[in-house]
């Protein structure tokens, strides 16, 4: 994978997860109807009514929903051990810390903030300076990741 680490990469990463999270839930929904379906249910005809392109529609849809939820596995483990191996050259640990909350455990911004700084006596006096500080980490954080990945050659 020939990528720069930049704000466009994270933004697909973390989009790529969230999808992810989506597609399995539609997957369960999915499985969950073809269980629960039954000729009668499907078709609303107690001996069935030649209504089988419901049943095939929906076994389709579950496959193709499947299918997708393997690429984006496969295209989540790739981009997160790319993202892995640049990740230590981030020094800071507040913003390495800010990376691995956001885009690998998917936690909103006020979770980061709360998590990172909450600890702190004057959290909640101070609530929207420790805002700015995280989104500075952040931008300092993905500003290393764009250098040292374009450095090594890998963003071209």
């Amino acid at each position: 994978m020939e990528k720069v680490i930049d704000k466009q990469f994270l933004k697909n990463f973390r989009r790529h997860k969230e999808e992810y999270i989506d597609q399995v839930e539609l997957y369960r929904e999915l499985n969950s109807i073809k269980e629960g379906s039954t000729t009668a249910k499907i078709t609303g005809m107690p001996g069935g009514g030649g209504e089988s392109d419901k049943i095939s529609n929906s076994i389709i849809s579950l496959l193709e929903t499947e299918q997708r939820i393997k690429e984006l596995e496969k295209l989540i483990k790739d981009e997160g051990e790319y993202l892995d191996s640049f990740l230590f050259t981030v020094r800071d640990y507040k913003q390495r810390t800010v990376i691995k909350l956001r885009y690998k455990e998917m936690m909103e911004w006020s979770e980061i903030r709360k998590c990172m700084y909450g600890q702190k006596r004057d959290y909640y006096d101070n609530e929207s300076n420790y805002e700015k500080r995280t989104y500075k980490d952040h931008r300092r954080a993905i500003a290393t990741l764009t250098d040292m990945s374009r450095r090594n050659g890998n963003g071209r």
